[in-house]
């Protein structure tokens, strides 16, 4: 399987663009800036999973094919074409799932770590926030899958002919539905506990605590992300 910015799987149930022409539904949908109305979207209304995940997700559930999946929502910043808000939207759902899964490998790690070895308060707190920074950083390497299963967008256009005279043209906003398969993220959190220690392997110089000690420190971490990686079957990496 390769990362995530590798894989751009095309977005399922996407409308074509089209004009709404129900005035009735554009006051429903998510209202643009000042100066701006909604002329069209996916859809006359916003969709369950934009304001409901955990309902969607529960439902989704109930579906042999989705059964374990994992879900991420994010929206874009306006933008001046359609595709860049998609864009935005799906880079910003796949930020989330690598800091999910950052805190879950911090939280299995740094709890034992602090069990094992009970570090000075300030140098957990330091380890915790330089992990979970290298984590996210190297996200492309470890996180797999990502699939863009729907957006939603709108456009906005000026309400007044002198807007437009201006320059101001159409602008977007797009709202990506991404979903990691069951197998695809139990990869990515074996993948991120794999990559652990090589993130950490340089963390005593920064910290220069006389206390810290780093060779046991890193003894100790690759104890815990060797047993917690075991609990993940290889076979979710190798689709066996």
């Amino acid at each position: 399987m390769k990362p995530f910015m590798k894989i751009l799987i095309p977005a399922v149930g996407l409308a074509a663009l089209g004009t709404l022409a129900d005035c009735s539904s554009l006051s429903s949908l998510p209202q643009g800036p000042e100066g701006y109305k909604v002329v069209a979207g996916s859809r006359s209304s916003a969709p369950s999973w934009i304001n409901s995940i955990g309902e969607f997700t529960r439902k989704q559930d109930e579906k042999k094919d989705n059964k374990g999946s994992v879900w991420f929502t994010a929206s874009s910043p306006l933008e001046n074409t359609l595709q860049g808000a998609k864009h935005d939207a799906y880079v910003r759902a796949m930020r989330k799932a690598s800091e999910r899964i950052a805190d879950q490998t911090w939280n299995i790690v740094g709890n034992a770590v602090s069990r094992r070895l009970n570090p000075d308060l300030q140098i957990m707190h330091r380890l915790r926030d330089v992990t979970k920074t290298r984590l996210r950083a190297e996200s492309q390497g470890w996180l797999v899958g990502g699939e863009e299963y729907m957006y939603y967008w709108i456009e906005y256009q000026p309400k007044h002919k002198e807007l437009a005279t201006q320059g101001n043209q159409s602008l977007y906003r797009a709202w990506a539905l991404v979903r990691f398969n069951h197998d695809n993220w139990e990869c990515s959190r074996r993948n991120s506990l794999k990559l652990l220690p090589m993130v950490q392997s340089d963390l005593g110089g920064k910290f220069g605590f006389k206390k810290f000690d780093q060779k046991t420190y890193l003894g100790v971490l690759k104890d815990i992300t060797d047993k917690n990686i075991q609990l993940i079957p290889d076979r979710v990496c190798t689709g066996g």
